[in-house]
């Protein structure tokens, strides 16, 4: 039998003690949602994202991964810098249906220059 983590969502809107409950029954990692509603491109995700992030990073012990509506290299490195990773799936979708490897490279390269600190 293979072991595998099960990935627990944590909505950054959450309150601090649903926050604290996920964060203590973690394995892997946490997949921080960014956004509240549905996944898909967007412009922006509010001012105090990075300090919600940092909040659960603070509780965790695993790391920190954001998700959901990252669709711009900005955004990459924008919560390479607070999150201990980024994920980013619709975008990349999006661009596999257009054919735009370019972009896909070009997201894929701000992750890899993102300062990411050390936890």
């Amino acid at each position: 039998m293979v072991d595998v983590a099960l990935i627990r969502l944590a909505p950054l809107s959450a309150p601090a003690d649903r926050l604290r409950k996920i964060a203590d029954a973690a394995e892997g990692f946490i997949y921080a949602v960014t956004v509240d509603g549905i996944t898909g491109a967007r412009d922006s995700f509010g001012a105090s994202a990075d300090e919600r992030l940092s909040r659960l990073k603070d509780i965790a012990g695993v790391p920190v991964l954001a998700g959901f509506g990252i669709s711009s290299p900005a955004h990459v490195r924008e919560f390479g810098q607070a999150a201990d990773g980024v994920i980013v799936g619709s975008a990349i979708v999006d661009a596999l249906h257009r054919g735009d490897r370019a972009f896909i490279s070009e997201l894929i390269g701000s992750a890899k220059t993102a300062a990411v600190p050390a936890k």
